[in-house]
């Protein structure tokens, strides 16, 4: 039943999904108890599915407990309680608890560079994602330093022409855009959607956006160029904002915990 649910939440079938693991931890709860691991993971499921449910509330009470679990039974370094830690981050932000969040974000990023190193990639997801929340802080100038750090360990990792490397190039053109350097902003864009179109394909979701995202650019450049009017750049950054909850979605290292946990 615990692998169905997950079958069905990987298929978007989050309804099914939530029904099911809710009996699963129901069921665990009354079998193994609140503080067995099989538990917490079925607990820590959940919480994502009603994440992505829109259900932010009862998503962040559950993923608090259980960080607290974990916290208390594993240890604060363990890499089950740093994950709830950033799981529980990312609701934070989707809430707009952003001081919170920034300083949960901070927290995991210190605990992975401790003890995972700067070039492992849970360190620079945490880095990422970091600078996503300092973006909707409006802390421009370090979230670009922090993108830009993130891009280059992706170049040199990853390779350009990886995923998240081409989505780490989209969300550094968005927080250039919003800092003002429209030129850099709009190159890595073109570059984006090259790098979409070869990699990901044509009709592919996030080739589509980006190519939308650019050619708005273009419009709304001309028209700065031609009235310098602040009020289009304004909505231009409303847009950047809007398309980056579908295509600049924050990076994770680990959203559940399986049964056996493997990772």
């Amino acid at each position: 039943m615990h692998n169905l649910a997950l079958t069905l939440k990987s298929r978007g079938q989050l309804e099914e999904a939530e029904r099911m693991q809710r009996e699963v931890l129901a069921l665990r709860n009354e079998i193994l108890g609140r503080r067995h691991p099989d538990t917490i993971a079925a607990m820590n499921n959940l919480a994502w599915t009603l994440q992505f449910r829109g259900q932010l509330e009862e998503a962040e009470r559950m993923q608090r407990e259980v960080l607290a679990l974990w916290n208390e039974i594993l240890g604060q370094r363990h890499p089950h309680t740093i994950t709830s830690m950033h799981n529980l981050a990312l609701t934070l932000k989707s809430r707009g608890q952003l001081e919170e969040a920034e300083r949960m974000h901070r927290e995991v990023l210190a605990l992975q560079n401790e003890i995972l190193g700067r070039r492992h990639p849970d360190t620079i997801t945490a880095m990422n994602n970091l600078a996503l929340t300092l973006k909707s802080r409006g802390q421009l100038e370090e979230a670009t330093r922090m993108q830009r750090e993130v891009l280059a360990l992706r170049n040199e990792i990853m390779g350009q022409r990886h995923p998240h490397t081409i989505t780490t190039m989209n969300n550094l053109a968005s927080i250039l855009w919003d800092l003002g350097q429209c030129e850099e902003a709009e190159n890595m864009m073109q570059e984006v959607v090259a790098l979409s179109q070869e990699v990901l394909g044509q009709r592919h979701p996030h080739t589509i956006l980006a190519m939308s995202h650019i050619s708005f650019i273009h419009t709304q450049r001309a028209k700065l160029a031609s009235t310098a009017d602040r009020s289009s750049r304004h909505f231009l950054t409303s847009f950047v904002d809007r398309v980056r909850a579908i295509f600049l979605t924050p990076d994770s290292f680990i959203h559940r915990f399986h049964l056996s946990f493997p990772y």
